[in-house]
């Protein structure tokens, strides 16, 4: 179930040194136009009290067709999700996380584990390790929030596109923006060198603010994918 952890964990085509090109107008530093797109995506992602969301959950990987259905609920200091068997209902994995801890119980195996939100610093996806705190927001409908750094990079595309690419010594990322919402996530471990992409499909509103009705996620060097689909998102 390790995978599915970090699946849960919302979020490649490869980026090569994209962190690192210049392919539009550039700004190492924040601007007026950097500065009004941070203001729409708060906007378009303002905090809540609770959501929470319903959803399949189906893909490849290594060879082998998955399909869960589940629940992802979030509150402002807590988040937990559960994934169903799609045929007879009963329970297959859970976490659930606070400030404090992370709780994982594996229903199949009769396992359950507890770890200090401190020493929870990493997820498993295609068999290798990311950076849990890197993909907890997205799993929340927040984003990333190195988009909000001052050394971020901002970049504007001929075709009206914004991308905010950061860099650190461990992976680089790229973030694409339409419309004040975000619509493609790149990432590429420095270490391992994989490179993992995430799509995120629909406008669905819910309660005044964006939350995706499709997420993609892809390992282009294996063709492993998982797709969510959410069916019901209430947002208090």
């Amino acid at each position: 179930m390790n995978f599915v952890v970090f699946v849960i964990f919302w979020v490649l085509s490869p980026i090569g040194c994209a962190s690192t090109q210049s392919h539009g107008k550039e700004r190492a530093n924040p601007t007026l136009a950097k500065q009004a797109l941070h203001e729409k995506l708060r906007q378009n992602y303002p905090a809540y009290a609770r959501l929470q969301a319903y959803f399949t959950l189906k893909g490849k990987v290594d060879g082998q067709e998955i399909y869960y259905e589940g629940i992802l609920d979030s509150k402002q200091k807590s988040f937990s999700v559960l994934l169903k068997d799609s045929i007879f209902k009963s329970p297959l994995f859970s976490i659930k996380i606070d400030e404090e801890k992370v709780i994982q119980i594996d229903y199949l195996r009769d396992k359950k584990e507890t770890i200090p939100f401190e020493e929870y610093r990493w997820v498993v996806l295609f068999g290798r390790l990311f950076p849990f705190r890197f993909f907890y927001p997205i799993l929340k409908g927040y984003l990333p929030n190195e988009i909000f750094l001052e050394d971020t990079v901002y970049e504007e595309t001929k075709e009206g596109k914004i991308r905010f690419l950061f860099k650190t010594p461990y992976f680089d990322a790229r973030a694409v923006i339409e419309e004040g919402i975000l619509r493609n996530l790149f990432y590429k471990n420095e270490i391992n060198q994989e490179v993992v992409a995430i799509t995120f499909e629909g406008t669905s509103m819910a309660q005044g603010r964006y939350f995706p009705q499709k997420i993609y996620i892809s390992r282009p060097k294996t063709l492993d994918y998982v797709q969510l689909n959410f069916s019901r998102v209430v947002v208090e």
